[in-house]
């Protein structure tokens, strides 16, 4: 449907029930206002690049953009889709560039779930979790001429992958796999907390376990301490399980 916009008209549009409606400007050749059945009101551009593809870019919403601004920024969006550019990919790349800035690191992200844990465990118990994650992830902080693990502590969250995780374990057990256990229960903890915030897709200490002969119940080195073994961490709700 081509039909000039106005606010009135747009005020009056109403898609229908489980589909959408799309208005053409004829005042803006290529400006598309789509109504979904939810009663969301977008602007988009569209137009043809020069290898013959169609193009589309995403403006606005009604009303936050005015009728006028969105008109003009068709108008821009189409100029470039026109020379074979691609505003939609900008502005995704824009937006993973932003998010990749806002990004923690893995050291950055142990500190957040301390402090998100700070009332349900205790300061002993988070000081030694997080010092072995430092120990076995490069930070330096380690006993003289104790094997140095992979330095992934200073990296973002997102790009430790499980062959970084398992790189870490395997050195932190040349230390002892008291050492490998305390590590692999931090990180565990700090991938659970950066998956629950949504900086992670999937916790990669999971899948490490996962691929160590069928997950930790069948690792022997990640069976539980006896009681003469464990440390005497006070235990306080149910993150302190494995």
């Amino acid at each position: 449907m081509r039909r000039e916009l106005t606010y009135a008209l747009i005020r009056t549009l109403h898609a229908p029930p489980g589909g959408r409606l799309e208005i053409w400007d004829s005042r803006c050749e290529g400006l598309v206002l789509r109504i979904s059945d939810q009663g969301r009101v977008t602007y988009h551009a569209r137009a043809r690049a020069a290898d013959g593809r169609k193009r589309f870019a995403g403006l606005g919403t009604w009303p936050a953009l005015k009728l006028a601004d969105a008109r003009t920024e068709a108008r821009i969006a189409i100029g470039l889709m026109q020379k074979s550019a691609d505003p939609t990919a900008d502005c995704r790349a824009v937006r993973r560039r932003v998010r990749q800035a806002a990004m923690p690191t893995l050291r950055e992200a142990a500190a957040a779930w301390a402090a998100a844990h700070a009332r349900d465990t205790g300061p002993r118990y988070r000081a030694e979790l997080l010092a072995a994650i430092g120990r076995g992830c490069g930070d330096g902080a380690r006993r003289p001429g104790a094997p140095a693990g992979p330095v992934i502590i200073t990296r973002r969250i997102d790009t430790v992958s499980a062959e970084d995780i398992a790189g870490a374990v395997q050195t932190a057990r040349a230390r002892g796999d008291g050492e490998a256990r305390y590590l692999v229960r931090g990180l565990r903890r700090v991938f659970g907390y950066a998956l629950a915030v949504g900086h992670v897709q999937a916790n990669v200490v999971n899948e490490f376990l996962r691929r160590e002969k069928g997950g930790r119940r069948s690792i022997p080195w990640m069976r539980r301490m006896n009681k003469s073994q464990q440390m005497r961490w006070p235990r306080r709700g149910a993150d302190l399980l494995l």
